[in-house]
Parts: structure tokens; sequence; C-alpha cells
């Protein structure tokens, strides 16, 4: 499964390394829920994804924290975070998806979007159930680039 990279993701990794912007230093992973979606675009924004709403009914006070770990960890050639993201339902879902971003705020509308996944392979495979109040779900969100 890819990763799109949002339009203000590309943005910001272009004026970051290529220019003299600022350096991002702490991502986060959001959860997108299956009420209302109809799709993820490349044109999302924190402040404006209107073909989705983010999930938010679980235990933590803020989004999980994504930290990376040395690039080529992954044996897929890209970049895997050192542990997986937890969250302990506060409500039954069906998670369709997730995104990074620089905004810890649950539900906040600020900051960077970089990356947004409709998991579609997962729920084509049935993998993806139904998660049930306190269920714990583990997220292991993995991206890499490709070079042809």
């Amino acid at each position: 499964m890819s990763n799109l990279a949002n339009t203000e993701g590309l943005h910001h990794l272009f004026e970051t390394y290529f220019r003299s912007g600022t350096k991002v230093t702490l991502w986060y992973v959001g959860l997108i829920s299956s009420t209302n979606f109809t799709a993820v675009a490349s044109t999302d924004t924190m402040a404006s994804h209107t073909g989705w709403q983010e999930f938010t009914e679980y235990s933590s006070l803020t989004r999980p924290v994504w930290a990376p770990d040395t690039p080529g960890a992954d044996d897929r050639g890209g970049i895997r975070p050192l542990a997986d993201m937890l969250y302990e339902l506060t409500q039954s879902a069906v998670i369709k998806g997730f995104f990074l971003t620089s905004d810890p705020t649950k539900g906040g509308a600020a900051g960077i979007m970089m990356f947004s996944e409709e998991m579609t392979d997962f729920t084509a495979n049935s993998v993806l159930r139904a998660l049930n109040l306190g269920d714990e779900f583990a997220l292991d969100f993995r991206t890499s680039l490709r070079n042809v």
C-alpha cells in the first residue's frame, strides 16, 4: 500500500530541504473515520479535508507521536516508526485510514498534513474490522519514496 503525499506536505518537504524552511521535529498520527467517508485527496490539508473526518474517540489526550527509526531500517527501503502508535478506543468505530500531521491536537485544524492514507487494501481483504469500545488499535505507519 502506498501513502498519498499531500501537496501541502510536499511543499513543506521541498521548502525545508531545498530552501530555508523550518523543519518539523515532531509528527503525529491521526485516524480517519469511516463515517461520511468519500475519499482522501492530495489537496487535503489540516484545515480542509472535505472527503473525511477525523476519529478522535480514543483515550489519549493528543494524537500519538510518530517517532521514526533510522532510514533504511525498514526492509522495504523506507522509514518506519520505532514503535506502534496505540489507540485505546472509547467508542466503537471502523477506522478508514490515517494521516501524518505536525499538529498534536485531536480534531485540530492547524499544522501541516504530510501524508494521508485510505486503508482500502485492509477493507478489501476484510482484515480491518469494526473496533469496539475498549479495543486497543495499534498502527505501524511506514513510508517510503519510490525511485524509477
